[in-house]
């Protein structure tokens, strides 16, 4: 069984064990991203989708994220906060192994993030998009999802338990290789 975390903030890691429920883990909460002032309803919105995901309702938060990024008005043209919308819908497709979509959100996750954003965003998005790929057994794009994120994780400044949570599942990949 491979164990390749689901990074879902710059310091917040949900292993799939957690996901799926067979391990439970102490939850940090963080605001999503820090740049910008957004509308309080955007944020009460967030912070629900949030929630339901952190109580397993994935059903519920997965409505609510993509009443998030129906609503344009919410981004005000801000699209490294539509990328995080994304990334958190693609979270929430894969526990409920709904991974063909998880997928596609988390490519359009980094469509929206502009290469010029910081690398650790960049990195968590194609740590995500392997674990996906890894779930529907293809190896060889999870591979190189991962490779991916290490090459982002190496150009930015991460937590290092992010990092060896990572490092840990891409070894564990290249063993089964």
């Amino acid at each position: 069984s491979i164990c390749i975390s689901l990074v879902l903030s710059p310091n917040i890691l949900l292993s799939s064990e957690f996901a799926h429920g067979s391990h439970s883990l102490e939850r940090e909460k963080i605001d999503l991203c820090s740049a910008g002032s957004f509308d309080r309803t955007f944020e009460d919105r967030l912070n629900q989708a949030k929630e339901l995901l952190f109580e397993r309702r994935y059903s519920a938060a997965e409505q609510t994220f993509r009443e998030i990024i129906d609503d344009p008005a919410a981004f005000r043209s801000n699209l490294p906060r539509l990328a995080d919308v994304h990334n958190y819908l693609g979270v929430t497709l894969h526990c409920q192994q709904r991974d063909a979509e998880a997928v596609q959100s988390y490519k359009r996750a980094l469509f929206l993030q502009p290469k010029v954003f910081p690398s650790a965003i960049r990195a968590q998005i194609y740590s995500n998009l392997a674990l996906s790929f890894s779930s529907m057994a293809m190896r060889e794009e999870a591979l190189k999802s991962c490779r991916l994120a290490l090459d982002h994780f190496r150009h930015s400044d991460v937590d290092v338990l992010t990092y060896s949570v990572f490092l840990n599942a891409y070894g564990q990949l290249l063993i089964e290789d």
